[in-house]
Order: C-alpha cells, then sequence, then structure tokens
C-alpha cells in the first residue's frame, strides 16, 4: 500500500498517481514541477482536504456545551434552552491542503436538578446543523453538509464556597452529504458518523465580595469521532476510509465579572487552548481501478485563544435569560459565535 503526506505540492503528485492506477489521463500539470497555479483540478481527485467536518463536528458539540467553563450551579434546580449561530473560517494550509469556511446553527436544551446542597445532576442534548465549503485559494472546491446530535450527562459541584467542579461526558452520532466537482460530473458521498467527548473544568473566585468576580479556570476537553467507510458516486467510485478524529485540549482562563443593577450581571473571559494532538490524521482510498493508498495530513495547531462575553437578566425569581458572544483566534482560523439562553427554575 502506498503512503501520501500532503506537505507542500506532494498533493498533486498523490492526484496524478491515483488517476494513473485508474488508467486514466493525468493533466500535464502534475506531471512536472512547479505546481500548476490553481492545484483544484486535481485537488478534486480526492476526498476533502481540509478536515473541515470532523473539526466542526468537535466545535459544535463543544459550543453547546460552553457553560461548562463558568460556574453554573445555584440554588434551584432548572430547566434551560439555547440557540446558537456559529461561523468559522480555517485558512489553506497550503495550495495542497484546503481551507473551509463553516455556518452553524446549534441548539441545545438542558437541565440540571440538585441532588444536595453541593451537587448539581443534570442532562443536555443539542442538534447542529453544520455547512462546510472547501476552499483551496478563495475558491469553492466542495462542501458538506452535516446533522450532528450530541447526548451527555453534567454535574456542577460547588467546592469550599467560592469553587467549582463540572464535568460532561456525550455521545456524538450524525451524518455527513459531501459533493464536489470532478472532471466528469459531480462526485458526493453520504456517510454517518458517532464518538464520544467529555470535559471538566475546575475554577475559585478569588473575591469574597459576592457582586464582583475574578475567576481562574483550568480545564480539559477531549472527543474521539469515528466515520463510517463509503463508497463515492461519480469519478473514481473511491472507497474512503477515514481515520478517527482526536481532540485532547488543555484550557486555561480567567473571567471577571461584575453585578451591573440588581437584576443584570455581566462577565467578560479569556481562555488559552493548548491542542496536545500530535497524530497525524489519514484516510484510505481504493477501488476496483485504484489500488489501495493511504494519504496523511500535515498537522494543522489549533493553539488558540478564546474570548467571550455574555449579559444575564433575572426577569423574575425563576426566570433569566442571558445573551453572549465567543470567538476563536489563532494564525489560520477564526471563529464567531452568539447565543441567547433562556433558564427556568423551580
Amino acid at each position: 500500500m502506498t503512503v501520501f503526506r500532503f506537505d507542500h505540492f506532494r498533493v498533486l503528485f498523490t492526484a496524478a498517481a491515483v488517476l494513473t492506477g485508474a488508467g486514466l489521463t493525468v493533466p500535464a500539470a502534475a506531471q512536472s514541477a512547479p505546481a500548476p497555479s490553481d492545484p483544484s483540478t486535481l485537488l478534486n481527485a480526492l476526498p476533502s482536504t481540509s478536515e473541515g467536518a470532523g473539526r466542526e463536528i468537535f466545535e459544535s458539540a463543544s459550543a453547546a456545551s460552553e457553560a461548562m467553563d463558568r460556574h453554573i450551579a445555584n440554588d434551584r434546580s432548572s430547566i434551560w434552552g439555547e440557540i446558537m449561530v456559529r461561523g468559522a473560517e480555517q485558512e489553506p494550509f497550503d495550495a495542497s491542503a484546503a481551507g473551509y469556511d463553516s455556518s452553524q446553527t446549534i441548539i441545545t436544551a438542558g437541565g440540571d436538578f440538585k441532588l444536595s446542597d453541593d451537587v448539581r445532576l443534570g442532562l443536555i442534548g443539542s442538534y447542529a446543523d453544520i455547512s462546510v465549503d472547501d476552499t483551496s485559494r478563495r475558491a469553492s472546491v466542495g462542501d458538506a453538509e452535516i446533522e450532528s446530535i450530541k447526548l451527555g450527562v453534567y454535574t456542577a459541584i460547588e467546592l469550599f464556597d467560592r469553587g467549582f467542579f463540572n464535568a460532561e461526558v456525550a455521545y456524538l452520532t450524525g451524518n455527513v452529504e459531501t459533493e464536489r466537482a470532478g472532471f466528469s460530473g459531480p462526485i458526493a458521498s453520504a456517510f454517518d458518523f458517532d464518538g464520544i467527548m467529555g470535559r471538566a473544568a475546575i475554577g475559585y473566585d478569588l473575591l469574597e465580595d459576592e457582586n464582583i468576580w475574578i475567576v481562574p479556570t483550568i480545564g480539559l476537553n477531549v472527543a474521539n469521532i469515528n466515520f463510517d467507510d463509503t463508497t463515492e458516486t461519480g469519478g473514481l467510485g473511491l472507497t474512503v476510509e477515514r481515520g478517527d478524529a482526536e481532540f485532547v485540549e488543555l484550557r486555561g482562563g480567567i473571567e471577571f465579572g461584575a453585578e451591573i443593577s440588581d437584576d443584570v450581571t455581566g462577565f467578560v473571559k479569556g481562555t488559552i487552548i493548548h491542542d496536545t494532538v500530535n497524530t497525524v490524521r489519514s484516510f484510505r482510498v481504493s477501488s476496483s481501478q485504484v489500488s489501495p493508498r493511504l494519504i496523511e495530513f500535515p498537522l494543522r495547531g489549533q493553539d488558540r485563544f478564546e474570548f467571550a462575553a455574555g449579559l444575564t437578566a433575572q426577569l423574575s425569581e425563576t426566570v433569566a435569560i442571558a445573551a453572549g458572544y465567543q470567538g476563536d483566534f489563532n494564525e489560520n482560523y477564526k471563529a464567531h459565535a452568539a447565543r441567547l439562553t433562556v433558564r427556568i427554575g423551580f
């Protein structure tokens, strides 16, 4: 089995090799260096090289429970619902590994129930409608439509009056439909995925004043997503076996908050995120015309800075509404999200 690594323009020759293996004519631009000015012609012989599907399934599932990084335990049991819209942009790694634009709508519902004075146990479920548009040199080279469902449980524990520990474990499932333009027409595929994710965070308020708080936090966010094998329609009829998408993030942040009025509070928070995964991701392609070929992606650094801000208004003794913003930033990746949350206590 041949192994190809996606560094610099090597993907062009990978695509050329796949076409040659199928007995097809390889464009002359792929047979000599330097690489052609528009490599997307050859890139489209292969499935997406952007990794956008796995990354944004993880990011949308994480965004659905972003409150887990804050002090959420209170004196009441409650049910809550949230809607979030999110957009993300990943710059191309180079001419051979596509970037992408993504838009997402995330709907989440949950409830947490008082087990004791200091412990809450909760249930969470979310649905995410995700679009990922692969781009090469700002031109669209394919797209994916994703439906992702998360079902999980979480706990919120108060520690030493001013501290907290939150943890969540969730199951992920859903489906992906992809389409891109091939040499002789559209190339499409559909496949399912499932996985598991977990997160934990601990924090402590440095101030005794109930109206102002400074809360440093540390946390961990992990996930493993498995994709079913699929056979594409159109093109070379490739069977694609995708490797798992793995994420292990260490998080360290600090939150500043205050009571703005009797019924309104606000906060801002900055978090540094370190992605510890250094496993090369890959997929394997084969067909009746093409011998199996393992294609490896370059490692993309996902270390980034996350900024969040929000306001919460207590409408009555039992009803609160919150609005917030969350942004993620590194050299090649940017994301922005807005959310609206309603919580009803009882």
